[in-house]
């Protein structure tokens, strides 16, 4: 009877040590599928160097042909630089947009190191509703700061830079940037 009992007992341990599995991969795939996509360069591109003219690694799920120019913000939820540059950089994503009913020429993407919730809880704190990626490593693209801007152009060219908070000066050159043509 003794015999019996423990061939229940670990039967039952291991019933319950699968759905304890299941459970974790469950979680893990939902975890995973939910906020902003991760997404990665292409695996055999990596940038020395952000510099004029150079060709970027494609991003995942992100087509620079879609847009004249797409201006990547490599921002962190941490940088107060970041969080006080949001106001300009809401201006940008809304100039960028167009008039209503037209397809637009321009695209501004906020790019993340950090998870999907912290960038989810960043874009609701600082009201700043743009298209963003999130688990992106910045060395793939030379980045080495927050915030780096870099204007490409159809092609995936870098046609300008810049680092640091925006001033004045470099607020005006970049939307320049953006939005000429």
């Amino acid at each position: 009877m003794v015999t019996h009992d423990w061939k229940a007992i670990l039967g039952n341990a291991a019933n319950a040590a699968v759905i304890v599995a299941s459970l974790a991969v469950v979680a893990a795939v939902v975890v995973d599928l939910h906020g902003t996509r991760r997404v990665a360069p292409d695996p055999e591109v990596r940038l020395s160097s952000l510099r004029n003219g150079v060709k970027v690694p494609r991003i995942a799920g992100v087509d620079y042909a879609g847009s004249e120019r797409t201006l990547l913000l490599f921002l962190s939820v941490h940088c107060q630089y970041c969080q006080q540059s949001v106001p300009f950089y809401r201006e940008l994503v809304a100039a960028a947009a167009g008039a209503p009913g037209k397809a637009p020429t321009r695209r501004v993407l906020a790019v993340f190191s950090e998870s999907a919730a912290d960038v989810g809880e960043f874009e609701d704190r600082e009201n700043f509703n743009v298209e963003a990626v999130s688990g992106f490593r910045f060395q793939d693209f030379a980045v080495s700061g927050t915030p780096t801007a870099v204007l490409l152009s159809r092609e995936g060219r870098v046609l300008q830079v810049w680092r640091g908070a925006p001033s004045k000066e470099m607020q005006d050159a970049m939307r320049a940037a953006l939005l000429s043509i």
